[in-house]
């Protein structure tokens, strides 16, 4: 699979290093395709496994943004969050996201964090992105290796989940942070000279 590494800002507040962080992240987007499924009795869990072996580097991960485009075929009942998302990094740290409150049972165990769009508020065809920071991420994890993506869907399907994408978010180099810093410095005191 591919991938796409770009700078943009995330607005979001996380501790990195016993310190607090704002901002900028690095991100390196992870493109996990489509995913149509059909009609099936409740309780039966389909699932689809996406492994992604990513090159490392020196930015530790603290968080990611899943984005998908969701439809609902039957326009019945279905809702975008009763997908159940679960990701294990290159060193075995597992996180899972789900719906709040669900009635057929978890297929991957139970959740570490719901999703941005819980419930029924997302019972329409559409765009969804839900940023995540797990807490075992706070000191930042290495990201080169195999990273797993593993989706369930948890109610009686009839939907398709279109143009799914992991956004792994970066601290950047502590390096680059203090020369930006000691830039703004600069300037501002050039200004009041």
């Amino acid at each position: 699979m591919r991938t796409s590494i770009t700078a943009s800002a995330v607005a979001s507040l996380v501790a990195f290093g016993g310190e607090a962080f704002g901002g900028d992240f690095i991100e390196e987007k992870l493109e996990l395709g489509s995913w149509v499924v059909a009609v099936h009795d409740i309780g039966e869990f389909p699932t689809l496994t996406i492994e992604i072996d990513v090159a490392g580097n020196n930015h530790p991960v603290i968080g990611f943004q899943f984005d998908m485009d969701y439809v609902n075929v039957l326009a019945d009942s279905s809702w975008a969050s009763d997908l159940e998302f679960k990701t294990s990094t290159p060193d075995g740290d597992t996180f899972i996201v789900g719906q709040k409150e669900f009635n057929g049972g978890d297929p991957f165990g139970p959740q570490d964090d719901i999703w941005d769009f819980d419930g029924p508020g997302s019972s329409d065809s559409g765009h969804y992105t839900s940023v995540h920071f797990p807490s075992a991420w706070t000191g930042g994890i290495e990201k080169g290796g195999v990273w797993t993506f593993m989706l369930a869907d948890t109610w009686d399907g009839g939907v398709e989940y279109n143009n799914m994408s992991v956004t792994l978010l970066k601290i950047p180099s502590p390096g680059p942070l203090a020369l930006i810093g000691l830039w703004g410095l600069a300037k501002r005191r050039r200004r009041s000279s």
